[in-house]
């Protein structure tokens, strides 16, 4: 019975394998989506969609002011067309987006192994790959990151390998669609042009030790001319974004994320020890310390049997990280989510090089069952789930952390059922006051309330900076987080507040402003 089912499995054609675990995939991430509140980034790349929606002139552009390109904004929009909750509308874009990125990761790794079992294998430990359940059920844009990453990364071997075949047409063809792939991240997040280091070490997969030097000479030339074409793809379609005016801003964002080249040259020991810290943690809970191991362990076992991929796959993901590594200065974990696919890959065609059959399917059945009982938990108590310390204070514990927005948005509904209101926040974006915009828009209310971010930390001044708008409404409302309050005015008075899962931790606390 067992043997038969295995046949007819292996007998499955590949793309309804990736399609399967794609449905798969989406299916895992779908419930449950809102049971984790909004953050900040969310937010703010939700509300800029809906500026985009009610006045495409003069928002359709809007994510360049604050250093971000607009497509995965423009993404959003159809889905908060249709759907009431703004949450849900955002989150649907990165766990669609995953079930392409599955699909493709599988059509990826059959460029060297065509096995149905590598497919099977591949397919389930992407879908349950930690890092990725966690930021494919977040309307951030680093899934849309990883798709137009490992998109660039297959056409590009694709067209590598039409080239060494001596198809021109066909390498041309596959350059240019590396090149739109290329370009669509970076009308993403302009973070793509990282794809650049990992183009570098595709040549390493084709290159083959020639006698002649002028075999070698040509050798070359049918490497990196489809590269060369797949750049300036890339760059003619990152180009047209100029006749936006705010194009300039793209780049003025770079020095709060990365180290200057000065700053690397000054001090590179302590940058990359810092960051191969950052690195280890990150890998270690997204895809898991055993398999990172694993994976490591296989490759080097596999190169030395002469079988380069396994490895190779290693060192295309670590040149993928390399501008991070060598310049990164604030990081976060989901910077690394493009990695993941690369890893992944590595991990089943090296393990699927070992000769004992029964060894590498009980360690592909040990992760699998591991990270499955991760989604589990992930998906039924993400309050309690285990994540990389930087993602834990982002999304449950710190500011940025969305809990009690949409309980305070009701309240202060209510509260300004029979007359309008003015709503103080804290900050000038993010989950405040952004949080709130974005639960209000589309309401009845909206027009009834006026939010205004009035920076941080909440101080008197800034009462005084805003009497003058305080004194035009009939009644003002305080929307803060405990630990960002410094007010000492009387004239504040609790009404209700909301606490976060981890203990000691703020709590969004509502404020009646006293006339």
């Amino acid at each position: 019975m067992w043997q038969d089912l295995k046949q007819k499995i292996s007998q499955w054609p590949a793309g309804a394998i990736a399609a399967g675990w794609a449905v798969v995939g989406v299916a895992v991430r779908l419930p449950f989506l809102t049971r984790l509140p909004v953050f900040a980034d969310e937010a703010i790349y939700i509300y800029w969609a809906q500026l985009a929606m009610s006045d495409w002139g003069r928002f359709g552009f809007y994510a360049l002011n604050d250093g971000k390109t607009p497509l995965h904004i423009w993404g959003m929009i159809p889905f908060l067309t249709v759907l009431s909750d703004p949450l849900v509308a955002g989150r649907l874009v990165a766990v669609l987006t995953s079930g392409l990125l599955i699909a493709l990761t599988i059509a990826t790794v059959r460029l060297w192994d065509k096995r149905a079992a590598v497919s099977w294998w591949t397919g389930a430990l992407v879908c349950f790959c930690p890092g990725l359940l966690v930021n494919n059920r977040l309307a951030l844009m680093d899934t849309g990151v990883a798709l137009w990453t490992l998109a660039t990364f297959y056409a590009a071997q694709r067209s590598l390998a039409a080239g060494c075949a001596r198809h021109p047409k066909a390498s041309f063809g596959w350059a240019v669609l590396a090149g739109g792939a290329f370009g669509l991240g970076m009308w993403t997040k302009f973070s793509c042009l990282m794809i650049v280091p990992m183009l570098v070490s595709l040549p390493l997969y084709w290159w083959q030790r020639r006698e002649s030097g002028r075999a070698r000479w040509q050798q070359m030339w049918q490497l990196l001319w489809p590269l060369a074409v797949a750049c300036a793809v890339a760059l003619i379609m990152f180009a047209t974004l100029k006749w936006a005016p705010a194009f300039s801003q793209i780049f003025a964002r770079g020095s709060d994320f990365l180290y200057s080249l000065g700053d690397a040259i000054r001090q590179p020991g302590r940058i990359l020890l810092d960051n191969s810290k950052f690195f280890a943690t990150t890998l270690g809970w997204y895809i898991g310390g055993v398999s990172m191991c694993v994976s490591i362990g296989a490759a080097v076992g596999a190169w030395r049997r002469g079988q380069r991929v396994p490895g190779l796959l290693l060192m295309s993901a670590l040149c993928l990280g390399a501008p991070i590594w060598c310049l990164g200065k604030v990081v976060y974990p989901r910077y690394l989510l493009p990695l993941l696919p690369l890893i992944v890959m590595s991990l089943v065609l090296g393990m699927a090089s070992w000769r004992a059959k029964r060894a590498k399917t009980l360690v592909a059945a040990g992760l699998l069952v591991a990270h499955m009982g991760y989604a589990g938990w992930l998906v039924v108590a993400p309050d309690t789930v285990p994540l990389a310390r930087a993602d834990d204070m982002q999304l449950r514990a710190e500011w940025s952390a969305g809990y009690g927005i949409e309980p305070a948005v009701d309240l202060l509904e209510q509260l300004t059922a029979t007359q309008s209101a003015l709503v103080l926040t804290e900050g000038h974006i993010g989950t405040l006051p952004d949080g709130l915009q974005i639960y209000f828009y589309g309401r009845d209310s909206r027009n009834r309330v006026r939010i205004e971010g009035v920076g941080w930390p909440v101080k008197d001044d800034n009462f005084e900076e805003w009497q003058d708008v305080i004194a035009q409404y009939p009644q003002t409302f305080l929307v803060v987080n405990s630990h960002r309050l410094e007010v000492v005015d009387t004239r504040l008075e609790l009404i209700e507040q909301w606490p976060r899962p981890a203990t000691e931790s703020p709590t969004l606390q509502v404020y009646k402003l006293k006339k």
